[in-house]
């Protein structure tokens, strides 16, 4: 995201995200947790890493954007003496 300065993405990446996963943690050791503030930590922790899931989807990719497919396979060499019809 280009719109994003330094301390946008210091933010989004460290500060978000551990504050998420911080409450995360919080609520997994809480003797009641909280469904509502596990979600909370989720969506705070998520913008980092569905960036991070785009960069590593886009970097698996060609140049165009779809997956490269290896090449067909060569067609084997006729012998010589073959004339590919089953005489020789």
């Amino acid at each position: 995201m280009e719109w994003l300065t330094p301390l946008g993405r210091f933010i989004r990446d460290v500060v978000l995200t551990g504050f998420g996963l911080w409450v995360i943690y919080r609520q997994v050791l809480a003797p009641a947790p909280s469904v509502w503030l596990i979600f909370t930590g989720l969506a705070l922790a998520s913008p980092a890493a569905a960036e991070r899931l785009r960069r590593i989807v886009a970097s698996g990719n060609g140049p165009s954007g779809s997956p490269s497919l290896p090449p067909p396979p060569a067609p084997s060499p006729v012998s010589p003496g073959h004339t590919g019809n089953g005489t020789a």
